[in-house]
């Protein structure tokens, strides 16, 4: 018996916040006009991921394994760190759950 994968947050730019990329770096102003400067390149292209569209913590492990020279469980690790991090920061937020089969909103066979 197949069960129904379980469906993941999605993460997106949290309203309010503002973000830009200059020179290859990423600045964020937060609501509370906080400033932040994220450091790393992967940091940067995790951001910029979450700002283009909601996105899942498991996508954005693959883009960082996918990237970067990070085996799987290390990549998942720290992404979940990462987006804590951008969630206390208020940067970053969970807006939604990915429709999974058979959730309200998912795309139906045939």
């Amino acid at each position: 018996m197949q069960t129904d994968p379980v469906p993941a947050p999605l993460w997106r730019l949290r309203q309010g916040a503002a973000w830009r990329d200059v020179g290859g770096e990423v600045f964020v102003i937060t609501e509370d006009r906080a400033f932040h400067r994220v450091r790393t390149a992967s940091g940067a292209d995790i951001l910029r991921a979450i700002a283009a569209a909601p996105v899942t913590a498991d996508s954005l492990a693959e883009l960082v394994v996918a990237r970067y020279a990070v085996d799987r469980p290390t990549a998942a690790r720290d992404i979940e760190r990462f987006l804590a991090d951008l969630d206390r920061l208020g940067i970053a937020a969970i807006t939604a759950v990915e429709a999974g089969p058979g959730a309200p909103g998912a795309p139906r066979a045939g």
